[in-house]
């Protein structure tokens, strides 16, 4: 898809990374000439209904986060040729899992600092009845600037579960399945 443009507005730039439910692109906004990452759910998953449901879900429930710590989703959208997807901050940095196995083991304060960073974005969830899930380094960005401490970001809530008291009744019968292990 580099090269493709979404809805008149999301240019696709570069491959960032891919996941079990799609690709992460580097993209331009074009209206307002920013730089955002996109996440565009994988073609094989766009005819299945709970696939499409999943991704609304992971949408939905980081759109609702409004947390230093939490990625902010800016849009979701379906275009006319059939691709669905999630525009999102642009984040600069690595995942937690890159350092890890560059860097390991980290220092006891920078350990706690991030820690405390994740911690502050789950209870934000908790608080917006979300449950993330699939909490691991992977999904652990850490954003380095220059002269200002680094930024912790929790990302991919994919398989999030939202509160039941903030879901249709719908929704609550497909958040798990029978048999599907996490």
């Amino acid at each position: 898809l580099l090269g493709h443009t979404l809805d008149a507005k999301y240019r696709l730039e570069s491959q960032l990374g891919i996941g079990g439910m799609g690709t992460v692109y580097r993209a331009r906004h074009l209206l307002i000439d920013r730089p955002v990452a996109v996440k565009v759910l994988n073609p094989r998953f766009v005819e299945d209904e709970a696939a499409r449901t999943r991704f609304q879900r992971e949408a939905r429930a980081a759109g609702r986060l409004q947390h230093t710590n939490a990625v902010t989703v800016t849009d979701f959208g379906q275009t006319q040729d059939g691709y669905v997807y999630i525009v999102m901050e642009l984040l600069e940095g690595r995942t937690l899992r890159e350092i890890l196995a560059k860097e390991a083991p980290l220092d006891a304060a920078r350990s706690v600092s991030i820690m405390l960073q994740v911690a502050a974005a789950v209870a934000a969830a908790h608080e917006a009845g979300i449950i993330h899930r699939d909490l691991k380094p992977a999904n652990i960005f850490i954003v380095q600037r220059t002269e200002v401490p680094a930024i912790v970001k929790v990302l991919d809530f994919g398989i999030a579960k939202l509160a039941a008291e903030s879901l249709e009744e719908d929704d609550i019968k497909s958040l798990t399945q029978v048999g599907a292990m996490i």
